[in-house]
């Protein structure tokens, strides 16, 4: 019982990463975001990518009420109908995002993600779009090596 929660909570993070992977590279950064349902949230992505790192960051990186809210419903379906632990794991990677993410806008280059995700604004917005997990970039085709 243990050892399938476990499992179901590791599904349910990286179920949540390749999702997250998914729309920063079909939404934020491709066509998709050219739909009208989807073109306020790419423009709220540019601005992310425009005002990323100095004493604005703070005001680009944090999801809108109404995107946390979402979230929120979303885990509570997940959990009803699926299972707790999967849900808790999306949680779980929600947390971890939001973390690494914040820490990498505001100058901590202490994790493996910083310089992987500072490519993608400084180089080449089309790369590394997984923020925190280069094995999904890899793939999904769109990794980059960066060093230090």
């Amino acid at each position: 019982m243990i050892l399938q929660g476990l499992f179901l909570l590791a599904a349910g993070h990286f179920c949540a990463a390749i999702v997250v992977y998914l729309n920063h590279r079909y939404i934020f950064h491709g066509n998709l975001g050219d739909l009208p349902l989807l073109r306020e949230t790419r423009k709220k992505h540019i601005l992310h990518h425009r005002w990323a790192y100095g004493r604005h960051a703070h005001k680009h990186i944090i999801a809108p009420w109404w995107g946390q809210a979402l979230i929120a419903c979303a885990m509570a379906l997940v959990g009803q109908l699926f299972s707790w632990w999967f849900a808790i794991g999306i949680l779980s990677f929600c947390f971890y995002y939001s973390h690494r993410h914040w820490a990498i806008h505001h100058d901590d280059d202490s994790s493996h993600c910083h310089y992987h995700h500072s490519f993608h604004h400084y180089n080449d917005k089309h790369a590394n779009l997984s923020g925190v997990y280069p094995f999904i970039d890899r793939l999904g085709g769109t990794y980059v090596e960066t060093r230090p």
